[in-house]
């Protein structure tokens, strides 16, 4: 069965839809809380692992990749642009807190970037891999130091990436602090 939105008499409504979208003019309350999640998409990686932690440890929450969400965005008939930093600038705006691993080549891309939007890096919660980036290294001194002095999710975690990381920890903080974002 296919879903009622892909048959040819939605088209019109689904264009109405998005249109009272990029007006601007609509405004959603929401009931749970969104948490955009960064990192390498490895199985082997922290933010696949920490997804699935969520899942069971934090129902309540709404985790979200941004790649998926452009994947369905840019399928879209009219999408307003392609590039990943603008569509990742909207989905902080949105999200409630933005947990970050620095764990692969677009993750450090993504901690940098962030770094520099004002309210990103009041969002931010990264999590940070102590044997490879230990306190004298550029990512601490530099992006993450900036973060930590504006992000409402701050100090970073530091954390060691092993077989069974301590979650928790991410998990208490963003309980303990996600109300005062919004």
């Amino acid at each position: 069965m296919s879903h009622p939105f892909t048959q040819t008499s939605s088209k019109e409504l689904l264009k109405r839809v998005a249109q009272q979208f990029t007006n601007g003019n609509t405004f959603v309350q929401r009931n749970s809380h969104i948490v955009f999640v960064c990192g390498g998409s490895a199985a082997k990686d922290m933010r696949p692992r920490f997804l699935s932690y969520a899942t069971e440890e934090l129902p309540h929450l709404r985790t979200f990749l941004a790649e998926v969400a452009q994947k369905d965005y840019i399928t879209h008939p009219e999408p307003a642009f392609h590039n990943i930093a603008e569509f990742e600038d909207i989905i902080g705006e949105v999200s409630d807190c933005v947990v970050l691993f620095p764990e692969s080549p677009g993750s450090y891309a993504e901690l940098g970037y962030f770094a520099k939007n004002e309210e990103l890096r009041k969002k931010l919660l990264v999590v940070n891999r102590t044997d490879l980036q230990g306190q004298d290294s550029f990512i601490a001194l530099g992006p993450i130091e900036l973060i930590d002095r504006h992000s409402n999710f701050r100090p970073a975690i530091q954390l060691q990436y092993k077989k069974k990381p301590q979650f928790h920890l991410i998990k208490e903080r963003i309980e303990k602090r996600i109300e005062r974002t919004r």
